[in-house]
């Protein structure tokens, strides 16, 4: 349908749209009331006890299209494993001049906390698992996928975020990506990425860890004039591929 902007919020995080390339934004999030008792570990591992899940999808294009989220973003504190399926077409004819449209969607974990024994300065290390496939292809320049772990940390006794500000600016680990014509296939299985957030920390300040996954795709990419179809597509839900959150650590 001409002119169709839907976004579908899922959680309570919201994404920027395309921007999810290149950062991570969202609004401040409630400080969490309960306090940290006992000797801080150091390390963490699943089940992340305490720690919330998100998640979200936003779709937006014109002309004519279609999308489909197969395996819906969602994050499973228990097991640390996140997943997400989807895939876009765009169809360029006389009757649709203009075809672009994208869809993004993310999904992971708000938590634990941790309070540092020392102040200055900390590595904060997020050891994921993917097992992943990204593809695009089509007219013109075909479509683009994109998928990206990313990471920041919330000082819940302040309220900012520690890379910065009333908003998540994150550090972002590019998982893979596919842009190409006519046709790009990327798969990965089991890869070890480390996401890592440098910043300095304050001695007994509550923090809250926030990682996850996002992806992006766009079923138009450079279409220009070119007559046809072009796709594109991330799979990190289905046929046993997912993301696996395996460890957190403070350094």
């Amino acid at each position: 349908m001409a002119g169709l902007s839907l976004v579908i919020v899922l959680a309570l995080l919201i994404l920027p749209g395309p921007s999810v390339l290149s950062s991570i934004s969202t609004s401040v999030p409630s400080r969490i009331s309960a306090s940290v008792h006992g000797p801080p570990p150091n390390s963490w591992l699943p089940p992340f006890y305490l720690a919330s899940a998100f998640s979200n999808v936003t779709v937006q294009g014109v002309g004519c299209r279609s999308e489909l989220v197969s395996v819906v973003p969602r994050a499973h504190p228990y097991t640390g494993l996140v997943v997400t399926t989807s895939n876009v077409t765009a169809i360029r004819v006389p009757a649709c001049p203009t075809s672009a449209n994208n869809l993004s969607t993310v999904a992971g974990f708000f938590g634990p906390r941790f309070q540092p024994v020392v102040s200055g300065p900390h590595t904060v290390l997020f050891r994921w698992q993917v097992s992943w496939m990204v593809s695009s292809g089509g007219m013109g320049l075909g479509g683009a996928a994109q998928a990206n772990l990313f990471a920041d940390v919330f000082d819940n006794t302040t309220g900012v975020w520690v890379l910065g500000g009333a908003s998540a600016s994150g550090v972002v680990q590019l998982i893979s990506s596919c842009s190409s014509h006519p046709m790009c296939n990327k798969t990965g299985v089991l890869q070890n990425l480390t996401v890592r957030v440098r910043a300095n920390l304050t001695a007994g300040d509550d923090y809250v860890f926030y990682t996850g996954v996002s992806t992006f795709i766009e079923g138009c990419d450079g279409c220009g004039t070119h007559t046809g179809t072009s796709w594109a597509s991330v799979d990190i839900g289905s046929s046993g591929r997912g993301a696996w959150l395996r460890s957190i650590a403070v350094r």
